[in-house]
């Protein structure tokens, strides 16, 4: 999801070619630098807080609505104020901090709901229509939704999602060797043709990672898929303390030795993680 919002947002501005705010917008704030010089359109943290708080929203929707629900409704009413606030404080906060206009954070906005859209597999809100309604055989007509078969009613689910990411899922991990064939070139060319930005721009930087991010979690899923080497499905982690058995957690008593291989463990992690960023 963050790499289908940061490289379209990251782009397009230097093919539109839209300036952000005048400079004098930013004399009230300490660090102006060169921002006024950069292209804005269109916002990326706008992008990026709407795709992902959308995400979030889509997950605890069928947490709240599932036959068995798992989460109350006022637990589901909290959590979808708590993503509003998020959404709208990154878009607020670009335009109170002059960073964007007005219209940039809009298309940001537009940009973000519609790549979470094509992305998400989320069922939608259903809503009935009548068969009174005028807008019923219009619908009908164009082969949107489906008939009630109790009422008559159409029932037409608001926001469902094209499923472009359960797709592109399957077809990493259901694919031959064409996946890689087709991944590797592909995301070695969107590198080699990503515009470049007039000054220098930290998120240059991130749409070049997250292309290499992307490749590394699908050739990586698509080999555990394609060779069938699979690990358990939880994996506890030496030293830590825990113990799963039976499909059921337990605590063991650590000793000196336990909190040194776990440490030396972690330890580990981190250095591999170090060493093969670079």
């Amino acid at each position: 999801m963050l790499t289908k919002a940061i490289r379209p947002s990251r782009d397009a501005p230097e093919y539109v070619d839209f300036p952000r705010p005048a400079p004098q917008l930013l004399k009230s704030f300490s660090a102006i630098g060169s921002h006024h010089l950069e292209y804005g359109f269109p916002s990326t943290h706008s992008t990026n807080s709407v795709s992902i708080a959308l995400f979030f929203f889509a997950h605890i929707h069928h947490l709240a609505t599932a036959d068995t629900a798992v989460i109350s409704p006022e637990l589901y009413t909290l959590l979808c104020t708590i993503l509003s606030l998020y959404a709208f404080s990154v878009v607020f906060g670009r335009l109170y901090t002059a960073m964007h206009s007005f219209t940039d954070c809009i298309a940001g906005v537009i940009l973000g709901a519609s790549i979470w859209w094509w992305h998400t597999d989320w069922a939608g809100i259903p809503c009935y229509i009548q068969a009174s309604n005028p807008i019923h055989n219009i619908l009908t007509l164009l082969g949107f939704g489906k008939i009630d078969a109790s009422s008559g009613s159409l029932i037409v689910y608001i926001g469902k999602g094209l499923s472009a990411g359960e797709w592109t899922e399957r077809w990493v991990s259901q694919g031959g060797w064409e996946v890689p064939l087709i991944l590797i070139p592909l995301c070695l060319l969107a590198v080699h043709h990503h515009p470049q930005p007039v000054d220098d721009c930290p998120c240059f930087e991130d749409s070049i990672a997250i292309l290499s991010v992307v490749l590394g979690v699908f050739v990586s899923r698509w080999v555990m898929c394609y060779t069938q080497f699979a690990l358990p499905e939880i994996i506890v982690m030496p030293g830590s303390g825990w113990s799963f058995a039976t499909n059921e957690w337990g605590q063991v008593e650590r000793g000196l030795s336990d909190i040194f291989l776990w440490w030396s463990v972690a330890a580990l992690k981190m250095a591999v993680g170090q060493f093969s960023s670079f």
